[in-house]
């Protein structure tokens, strides 16, 4: 599982739902490192579920969440959350496919899945 770090390139930014316009030849670079390299919660901590999904998926924490972001495997937001400790996300403007989803905790812990919509 990988996990977006930065921008590199003729723009750099760290931000991940960073909004860039293309005005000219540019190269842009999306890096990604291993999971194993990030601060990870404990899988017990968080679960998403179902996972392959349809049409939503549901997000239980025992810890509090900031944000919820789903990127496709590019690194395009793509959905992008403020939630609970349980809620469910209308995934009905995604195709089927692979996506990343990333989840951000109050404390600063990070928590990225693989996520399969059918």
């Amino acid at each position: 599982e990988y996990h977006f770090v930065e921008w590199t390139g003729d723009i750099t930014s760290t931000n991940a739902a960073e909004t860039f316009t293309m005005d000219g030849n540019k190269t842009i670079t999306a890096n990604f490192a291993l999971l194993n390299n990030i601060t990870k919660i404990e899988s017990d901590l968080v679960n998403i579920y179902p996972n392959p999904f349809r049409n939503s998926i549901t997000i239980k924490s025992e810890s509090e969440i900031e944000s919820v972001v789903i990127y496709d495997l590019s690194g395009k937001t793509l959905i992008n959350n403020q939630l609970a400790k349980q809620n469910t996300i209308n995934t009905n403007s995604l195709s089927k496919g692979v996506y990343l989803i990333e989840i951000k905790m109050r404390n600063g812990k990070i928590n990225t899945k693989k996520i399969v919509k059918k």
